[in-house]
């Protein structure tokens, strides 16, 4: 800018044009300057620039002038017709608009500094020197009665009222005409004067007069609007006074007064509204003053509703809510907003009471009245706090109609998300898992509950195939959406712990929460089509090693991955996993009745795997059923191993020695199946110190010896057992047979004849038709022909 208004400013340019041109640039900055906050940088450096650049167009306007004197001087012209001429009149515009802008610029640099600041007032004393009327050599009507009010400005600023007062009695002397802009701008400023001198009836009598004016029908709509106003700036700051000796009939009729004004300027536009609003709101403390000066003082639905937020915003619930039911009843109500805020404002001050019952009572009128508003959500979510607070986990109907309306209507609220994860948890408690998972499925991804939410959601869908007792389990499309539930956690889960601001405690919770949700994968895949062996043990896989904090888990997790070998046909895999189980958790309380019935299961499997001749697979299982056995009886043998918990000395209701001696049974029955018979002699060795005349376990003895090829050993249990039995138990016929071929096997084959012709005599049909068929082949193999042979 300062090159261009040089470049119009230079020696070589000719013409005032050039000049006016320069004027006429540095005025629209100037402009924009003013319009600019002048406390800021910008502002000021603009400010200052503008004034230089004014003085500047002064001096060469003046230099101009001085030889336009001079050429005049020396052609002898009549110095009356210099002034007469049109270059000396363009000459004087120049200088008095450059003045007038100068002075202006100045007052608004003035302005913009601290009222303390030294400059601010020197700034203000040229202003005024260069506002002067009489200096000016061009002196137009406007121009003078602009200086006026220049002078009155900065008079005003200086603390100079009366001064500023004779200022704008000689504008409008020189105006004549009170309906112009500058005359209207001179009667407010006069109002503001005679405000700050405590001159009401000058303030009132200023601004009836020019209502009149404007009021007239060649009087200017926008100009009476603009004077209303005043006046109700005026009448509102005269409330605001508190003056002495004011009757209550004086200040209520200035408040109908007011009333009045602003039913006129709503009348001339809806613009006005948010102008008287914020008038209103200036001037609240005193109309809550002159409320208390003057009882029963009639206030406007629009004043009932400002002083009712101010008593809001102060946190004076009680008065704010008398105020706000006030509004609510109204009939009318000038701002068509208030009476929805007001509805909705009185559930808040409910709340904030305590009144809760009540709160619940006003969100839920003010939802119905007004179903559209913009406070609808925070509305329903007040409402279900309400009811919250009231009912806490007793969910009442009202409360859960509540919470599901506010769900219904508001589904993405901010505050959605933490109302459908305790809803989501109510239905859990009820046990409407179903209901629950898909609650807590739509708590959104932005919420600080979505974590905890995905977890809860999976978790009620495992809980509720794992409750689904149809012999045909659960259905597929239930498998399938906790399978892409657990996928939606495990993601949301993977994120938080790569967040390296977690804390160690959170990052220990989520560490938790990946266990027990593999947990529960693997539970869902054994429960899913097919059993889902597979997965289960892709999702297992090095679990103890990726959680060692969660060792409560380890057992039931060894128990699916046993259980899922067995669905994949692998018996080497579930063998290694049952080692690894006994070897682990033979200390658990729970060891004795899992190890038993998975020893029952693999017997049974290893029953089975016989029947159809797999020899391998029979083997397996009976190893593995004889390794669980093993487990429980080195937990029973062990000093007070074998006792409950509650040190009663007994293991489901038996003593500790008939366990162990139950369960050495079952390993000497397997041991002899594996053709183990040195373990299978050392069980019933331990048995025969609490039975040592038990048929049974000297039997089993013998068989060991037998298995073997120990015959002279066999043959002395079977003697032994033959003495011990008398002739015609049960077992006697069997024992018979086994001492013959023991005889056979020796070579005593004369001794083995005479044993099965006496047994064959004695008991011809006794014995099953198998063990017979054995008698007579080896009475084939042993007696003489004639004898049986």
């Amino acid at each position: 800018m300062t090159r261009e208004v040089d470049a119009r400013l230079a020696p070589g340019s000719q013409g005032w044009e050039r000049l006016q041109e320069a004027l006429d640039l540095v005025d629209l900055v100037a402009s924009r300057a003013h319009d600019l906050d002048g406390r800021g940088e910008k502002g000021a450096d603009l400010l200052q620039q503008t004034a230089a650049l004014f003085r500047r167009i002064s001096e060469v306007n003046a230099q101009r002038m001085e030889a336009v004197v001079s050429r005049s001087v020396e052609r002898e012209e009549d110095p009356e017709k210099l002034y007469e001429s049109e270059e000396w009149k363009r000459a004087a515009f120049i200088s008095s608009m450059a003045r007038y802008r100068l002075s202006k610029t100045l007052y608004y640099r003035a302005l913009a500094l601290k009222e303390e600041a030294p400059e601010r007032k020197h700034l203000l004393q040229e202003a005024l020197t260069g506002f002067s009327p009489r200096t000016l050599e061009y002196r137009s009507q406007d121009l003078v009665s602009y200086s006026h009010l220049g002078r009155a400005l900065c008079y005003r600023e200086l603390s100079r009222p009366e001064e500023a007062l004779k200022e704008l009695e000689l504008l409008d002397r020189n105006e004549g005409n009170r309906r112009s802009p500058v005359a209207i701008r001179a009667s407010q400023e006069r109002v503001n004067l005679y405000l700050s001198v405590q001159r009401y009836a000058e303030v009132l009598r200023e601004l009836d007069r020019l209502m009149v004016d404007l009021a007239s029908p060649a009087g200017d709509a926008n100009g009476l609007n603009r004077a209303r106003w005043v006046k109700l700036e005026a009448l509102l700051a005269l409330i605001g006074q508190k003056r002495e000796g004011w009757s209550p009939q004086q200040a209520e009729e200035y408040h109908r007064q007011s009333l009045s004004l602003m039913q006129q300027l709503l009348q001339a536009g809806s613009g006005w509204q948010e102008q008287i609003s914020q008038l209103l709101i200036r001037n609240l403390e005193g109309l809550a003053a002159l409320t208390a000066q003057v009882p029963g003082l009639q206030l406007s639905p629009w004043e009932k509703w400002l002083l009712a937020e101010r008593a809001f915003s102060q946190k004076n619930y009680p008065e704010a809510l008398s105020l706000y039911r006030q509004v609510i009843d109204s009939p009318n109500v000038e701002v068509p907003t208030a009476r929805e805020q007001a509805a909705f404002r009185l559930g808040v001050c409910y709340y904030q009471l305590g009144l809760f019952q009540e709160a619940a009572s006003a969100f839920s009128h003010f939802l119905a009245r007004f179903p559209r508003s913009s406070e609808g959500a925070n509305a329903a979510f007040l409402r279900y706090k309400a009811y919250e607070t009231l009912y806490g986990d007793r969910w009442s109907p009202p409360y859960l109609e509540a919470t599901r309306d506010y769900l219904d209507r508001f589904p993405t609220h901010p505050s959605a998300s933490e109302v459908r994860y305790r809803l989501g948890r109510y239905y859990r408690e009820k046990g409407e898992r179903l209901k629950a998972a898909e609650v807590f499925d739509r708590v959104q991804e932005d919420s600080p509950y979505l974590l905890d939410a995905r977890f809860l959601a999976f978790r009620a869908y495992a809980e509720e195939i794992e409750g689904d007792k149809r012999a045909g389990g659960p259905p597929p499309e239930l498998s399938l959406k906790a399978i892409a539930a657990r996928g939606r956690l495990a993601g949301v889960l993977a994120d938080r712990l790569r967040d390296g601001a977690i804390s160690q405690a959170e990052r220990v919770r989520l560490k938790e929460m990946g266990a027990y949700t593999a947990f529960l994968a693997a539970r869902v895949y054994a429960r899913g089509p097919g059993g889902g062996g597979q997965q289960v043990l892709q999702e297992l896989q090095g679990f103890e090693e990726t959680y060692p904090e969660q060792r409560d888990l380890f057992f039931p997790v060894a128990l699916l991955r046993i259980e899922a070998w067995q669905r994949v046909e692998n018996p080497q895999g579930a063998r290694r996993e049952v080692e690894g189980f006994v070897q682990g958790h033979r200390d658990h309380p729970k060891a004795p009745e899992i190890f038993s019935l998975l020893a029952d299961q693999f017997q049974q499997e290893a029953q089975k795997a016989s029947s159809q001749g797999k020899t391998d697979l029979f083997q397996e299982n009976s190893r593995t059923a004889a390794l669980l056995y093993e487990g429980l009886l080195s937990r029973v043998d062990r000093p007070g191993g074998g006792a409950d918990p509650g040190g009663k000395g007994s293991v489901g209701g038996r003593s500790p020695d008939k366990v162990a001696h139950a369960l050495r049974s079952q390993l000497a029955g397997l041991y002899l199946k594996l053709e183990e018979y040195e373990k299978a002699r050392s069980c019933y060795t331990e048995m025969l110190k609490q039975e040592p005349h038990s048929a049974d376990i000297l039997y089993g003895i013998g068989l060991t010896y037998e298995g073997q090829k120990e015959y002279p050993k066999a043959l002395e249990s079977w003697e032994d057992l033959e003495e011990r039995l008398p002739q015609g138990h049960p077992d006697w016929y069997e024992i018979e047979y086994r001492l013959a071929l023991a005889h056979h096997q020796l070579g005593n084959a004369q001794q083995a004849c005479k044993v099965l012709q006496n047994a064959l005599a004695l008991y011809p049909k006794r014995g099953d038709p198998g063990l017979r068929d054995r008698y007579l082949q080896l009475r084939k193999q042993t007696c003489p022909p004639g004898k049986g042979g």
